[in-house]
C-alpha cells in the first residue's frame, strides 16, 4: 500500500468518530465541523486572495520590465520595428494596471500605491515615445539622457509595486490572525463540549484538532515565505487529503511565479540579437571578478573587440545583414572560450571577454587566436558572395596596483583605438 492511499482523510475519521460516540457526540461533531469549515473558507480565502494578488504584482512588473527592452533594443539598434513592439508591451501593461486594481479595491493603500505605479508607468510611456520620435539614437547624447530617464522610472515603478507586494503580504498576516481567532474560539468551544460529554468526545476533538492545525499552520508559513520571495519553498504532503490538495495548488502556483522570475532575470541579462549578456550583467560580473582577484591577489584580464569597418557592410548589404554578422562572429568567439570565459556584448559590434586569473600576455594568445577565426571565416550575408570581417582587439588587466574597473574598461579601450590606428585586424596590449 503507498502512502496516497494511507493518508487520513478529515470526512472519513468524522464518521467514525461519529459511530463511535453516538448521539452525545452529536454536538461537538456538529461545532467542531462547523469551526473547522469556517477556518477551511478562511483559509482558503486567505490563500487565493494572497496567490491571487502577488500573481498579478509580479505579472505586472514582468510586463512593465519587458516594456523597456524594445526602447533599449531602439537606442543600440534604431530599428523602427522596436516601437511597434513597444506598443504591443504598453497595451499588455496598460491591461495588467487594470487587471490588478480590480483585486485592490477595497485597501486604499495599496491603491495609493498602485496609483503612483501608474503615474509612474504613464510619464515612463510619455518619455518612451520621445525616444521613439529620434531619428538616429545610435550615439546620440539626447538619446542616451533620455535612455536612463526611461530605465530610472522603469526602476522606480518596480520599486513601487515591489511595496505592493509587501503590502499584499501584510494583508495576509492581518488575515492570518482572523484565523487565529476562529481557532481560538474552536479549541475553547470543543474543551468546554468535551467536558460535558463523554471522554471520547475528549480524545476524538484532540484527534481531530492534530489532524488539521499542524497542517494548516504548515501552509500558512508556506504561503508567508511565498509572501517574502522565497518561491523555491515547497509546502510538504504528508497531512490529510483534502489539505494536501490545497498545499499541492499552493505549491505549483508558487512554482509557476517562480519560473516567470527566473525567466525575467534571464531576459535581462541577455542581448536580444547575439544571445551574448548584456551589459548590465557584465558590470555585475566584472565588479565580482575584481573583488575576486584583489581578494585572492590573482591576475584579470580583459579583451575588448570591435569589428572593423563594419559601418561598411551595414551600408552595402543592409542591417539584417549586419545582425547577421554579429551573430556569426559572435558564435565564432564564443567557440574559442572556455567555460568559465564569457562573451558580453558591450553596444554596436563591440564586444567585451572576462578572463580571470590571467595575464596580458596569456590573454593575447587567446586574443590572436580570435582574431585569426574570425578573420579565416566567410559569413553569409544573404546576397551575393560570403564576405569576411576582421576584428580589432584590445587588452588590459589589473597589474598596476592603482588599477580599478573602470581603469581596465578605459585601457582596454585606448589599446583598441591603437589596435584601429595601427591598421586594423590586430591585437593591441594596453
Amino acid at each position: 500500500m503507498n502512502k496516497t492511499t494511507r493518508r487520513i482523510s478529515l470526512r472519513q475519521y468524522f464518521k467514525i468518530e461519529t459511530i463511535a460516540i453516538f448521539t452525545a457526540l452529536l454536538l461537538i461533531s456538529g461545532s467542531s465541523l462547523f469551526s473547522l469549515n469556517q477556518a477551511i473558507s478562511l483559509s482558503n480565502t486567505i490563500v487565493e486572495k494572497s496567490l491571487t494578488d502577488i500573481h498579478s504584482t509580479m505579472s505586472l512588473r514582468l510586463s512593465l520590465n519587458r516594456s523597456a527592452m524594445p526602447v533599449n533594443d531602439y537606442i543600440i539598434h534604431a530599428d523602427p520595428e522596436e516601437k511597434i513592439q513597444y506598443m504591443t508591451l504598453k497595451d499588455e501593461t496598460d491591461y495588467q494596471f487594470k487587471l490588478i486594481a480590480t483585486t485592490m479595491e477595497k485597501d486604499p493603500v495599496l491603491q495609493a500605491l498602485l496609483a503612483q505605479a501608474l503615474l509612474t508607468w504613464n510619464q515612463t510611456n510619455v518619455l518612451a515615445e520621445d525616444i521613439f520620435l529620434i531619428d538616429h539614437p545610435i550615439g546620440n547624447t539626447d538619446a542616451a539622457e533620455k535612455m536612463e530617464q526611461f530605465d530610472a522610472l522603469v526602476d522606480r515603478g518596480t520599486d513601487i509595486l515591489s511595496r505592493i507586494y509587501s503590502g499584499i503580504y501584510q494583508n495576509t498576516i492581518e488575515s492570518q490572525k482572523q484565523l487565529d481567532n476562529i481557532k481560538l474560539r474552536a479549541t475553547l468551544l470543543i474543551i468546554l463540549l468535551s467536558f460535558i460529554g463523554l471522554l471520547v468526545a475528549i480524545f476524538g476533538s484532540i484527534r481531530l484538532a492534530s489532524l488539521f492545525f499542524p497542517p494548516l499552520e504548515k501552509i500558512l508559513a508556506g504561503v508567508r515565505l511565498f509572501g517574502r520571495g522565497k518561491l523555491s519553498h515547497r509546502i510538504g504532503n504528508e497531512m490529510p487529503v483534502e489539505l494536501t490538495e490545497l498545499a499541492d495548488g499552493v505549491n505549483d502556483m508558487a512554482g509557476r511565479l517562480d519560473d516567470i522570475y527566473s525567466e525575467l532575470r534571464k531576459s535581462s541579462y541577455r542581448d536580444s540579437l547575439t544571445g551574448c549578456y548584456n551589459r548590465r550583467k557584465l558590470d555585475e560580473d566584472m565588479m565580482a571578478a575584481f573583488s575576486l582577484a584583489r581578494r585572492k591577489h590573482e591576475n584579470l584580464a580583459v579583451l575588448m573587440l570591435d569589428l572593423d569597418l563594419f559601418k561598411l557592410i551595414n551600408d552595402k548589404y543592409g542591417h539584417v545583414a549586419g545582425d547577421s554578422v554579429l551573430l556569426s562572429t559572435a558564435e565564432i568567439i564564443r567557440s574559442q572560450l572556455r567555460k568559465h570565459e564569457i562573451l558580453y556584448r558591450y553596444g554596436g559590434e563591440e564586444f567585451i571577454i572576462i578572463l580571470p586569473a590571467t595575464r596580458a600576455s596569456d590573454a593575447f594568445i587567446l586574443a590572436e587566436r580570435i582574431r585569426i577565426s574570425v578573420g579565416n571565416k566567410k559569413m553569409d550575408v544573404g546576397s551575393g558572395a560570403p564576405v569576411s570581417v576582421t576584428v580589432s582587439i584590445g587588452i588590459a588587466d589589473n597589474a598596476q596596483e592603482d588599477s580599478s574597473i573602470q581603469n581596465m574598461i578605459e585601457l582596454a579601450d585606448k589599446a583598441l583605438y591603437t589596435a584601429k590606428e595601427s591598421g586594423r585586424n590586430r591585437v593591441t596590449i594596453a
